[in-house]
Parts: C-alpha cells; structure tokens; sequence
C-alpha cells in the first residue's frame, strides 16, 4: 500500500534531521540543579590530584623523616613511588616513616588525606555507574506513571507560559512533561517543578518517554514551522487520541498543519497584530483578552459537557453560553445557536466572572 503523504512528510523530514547520534538515555530525564556528569567528573579529578601533590610536597619537604631500605637515600622518585602506595594503602614496607614527625605527619596529614581520596572514588563509581541504573528506573517509573497528562514541546516564552497556566488550572506540575532540546530551556522546566527530558520532540524515542499514547494533550511550540510539522506528525502517529495544539509563526502554514493531524492551530503573530491593531483606538478590547487568557483574571472561560438536566433544553437558557460544538461540525455561537437544543456529548464554552 502507497504511504500517506503526511507519513511521507515526516520520513523526509525524519531523515534531514535526524543525524544527532545514539540516544543516550542518562542525558534525557533532567533534575533540577543537577551537574553535567563530565564536570563532576574533572572536578573530582582535580581534587584528587590536588591532594596527591600536597601529600608529595609534605613527604617532600620532610623527606629526612623516611628511609629507604634499598639504599637509604629518598629521591624524588621515591617521594613520587611512596604518595602512591601510602594513599593507596599497599604499603610495601620497603619505605617508612623513622621520625616522630614522620608518623605524625603520616596519621595526622596523610590518613584524612587517604579517606577523602577513596570517599571521592566510591562517591565518583556511585553516580557514574549506579546511579545509571537508577536513572533507567526513574525512567521506567515515569513511563509507568505518566496518564492523561500534557506534553508541552518547546519551553521558550509561549511553553513555560502554557505550563505555568496548566499549573494554575490545577495540573500538577508533575502532569506536564517539558521537552526541550536546549540543556539551559530544559533546566528552567526541570526548576519550576515540571518532568523534563533533553531531547527533540521530534525524535519517537523522546515522545515515547513522555508517554505520547496516552497523554491527553500535546502543546507544540517551538521556533520553526518546520520542526512544529514534524513534532506534530510524530506525534499523531503515536497518538490518536490526544489533542494536538500548534503555534505556526507563518499563516500559510496553518493548512499544513491540520493536514499533519493537529486539532488546534494558533497564529500567534496574527492575533497580537489584531489586538495591536484593535488598541489604536482603545485598550479595553486587550486588556479584556490579556485577562480572558490568564487563569488569574477576572474573567475565565470554561469547557464542558451538558449536564443532565440541561440535555434538551434551549442552549439560551445556560448562563454565560457562547459557544457550542457538537461534534465535528463547525461551533455554533450567535444566532446560529438558536433554533438548537442541547444534546449529550455537545460541547459548551461558558464564560465565567470572579
């Protein structure tokens, strides 16, 4: 059977964009205040090499407390050779301390020095080796949990203001998977309490952690037509039950959008040009629409279902009604509302004060 276009839309732009590498598990699930784990690593290195030239130097510098028992003369090789066994704790006995301020030195300077050293190499094995596995558990777990949730792809200014206001509509924050592909965007989710992965929304593997199939939503809005076209198509094809919500910077681009199975489509630069447009000649139009879109304002709009005993009536008699859908035939709002009676399964839009 012929692929559909949208699935030949997506194989292409798939393959230009995909040449990233393997998907490295580890680097994807982001905790907050979490360090990269190259830098803990070359920090601890330099720790570790600070504090063997500081037992050299002290050895060094009291070299007159030791003796060889090869040939009784310490050099610095020697000085070098006997750091080395004694943080270690081999100890070949062929070197040792004679003088009192050897010893001292030795249990005073050189054990603390010897404990920090192995504290560092057990604390650098734990999170390079074990903590991987725990990163693989947290990840399961996540994927096990995840239900009805909302994916928001892209956490520039129009994603973190998407997620704050899902937080304010109840969510918790937990509920709202952040994916972003830049580390310093992925940090500011992860801090404000969201489940966060480092990656493309574009990728299946990344919006398969997110768990895809079973979110209720996915918000796309990231910085290209392109990318959002992508994000969109990958995800309907993993998806066919949740709502799939684009920004397009470009109007022409709303078209292909839809074709690419997204539910809504938003022109943000199409409705900021005509609430700029409409405040020439006053700004009660915008300071309306600012308050209308912002859980805090005065002024909420409120999605649901009829409840029984409004079935059949009138939609008039349902306060504050403005809009209702029925199906997936056009909303009806206006005039057009009314010679309709209510039914199970409409939708109404209401609009509410506080």
């Amino acid at each position: 059977m012929k692929p559909s276009l949208p699935r030949l839309v997506r194989d292409r732009l798939h393959a230009l964009r995909l040449k990233r590498g393997g998907l490295d598990r580890t680097q994807i699930l982001v905790r907050p205040a979490a360090a990269r784990p190259e830098r803990v690593l070359l920090r601890r290195v330099g720790v570790v090499l600070g504090l063997l030239l500081l037992v050299m130097g002290v050895f060094w510098w009291d070299r007159d407390g030791l003796r060889d028992q090869i040939d009784g003369e310490i050099s610095l090789t020697d000085v070098v050779y006997f750091t080395a066994v004694t943080v270690t704790t081999v100890g070949y006995g062929d070197i040792v301390p004679v003088s009192a301020r050897a010893r001292l030195i030795d249990a005073l300077v050189v054990t603390p020095v010897r404990l920090v050293v192995w504290l560092i190499f057990l604390g650098t094995a734990y999170e390079l080796l074990v903590q991987r596995t725990l990163e693989d558990f947290r990840m399961l777990r996540l994927q096990r949990n995840l239900s009805d949730h909302v994916i928001v792809c892209g956490f520039g200014s129009t994603g973190a203001s998407a997620a704050a206001e899902l937080v304010k509509q109840g969510r918790d924050p937990a509920a709202v998977v952040v994916i972003d592909d830049d580390r310093a965007a992925a940090d500011r989710a992860a801090a404000a309490g969201f489940t966060t992965l480092h990656g493309s929304a574009s990728r299946e593997e990344i919006l398969g952690l997110a768990g895809a199939e079973r979110a209720a939503a996915i918000i796309v809005c990231v910085d290209s037509d392109e990318s959002t076209a992508l994000i969109v198509l990958t995800a309907r094809e993993l998806s066919k039950k949740a709502r799939i919500l684009a920004r397009v910077e470009q109007e022409e681009n709303k078209k292909l959008m839809r074709r690419s199975g997204a539910d809504q489509i938003l022109t943000l630069g199409v409705l900021g040009g005509g609430l700029l447009a409409g405040a020439v000649n006053g700004d009660l139009a915008a300071k309306f629409i600012a308050d209308l879109v912002s859980r805090d304002g005065q002024v909420q709009l409120m999605e649901r279902q009829p409840t029984p005993a409004e079935i059949g009536r009138p939609p008039a008699t349902i306060p504050h009604l403005v809009m209702l859908r029925r199906g997936d035939a056009a909303p009806l709002c206006g005039t057009a509302l009314a010679d309709a009676v209510l039914e199970a399964g409409d939708h109404l839009l209401c609009i509410e004060f506080t």
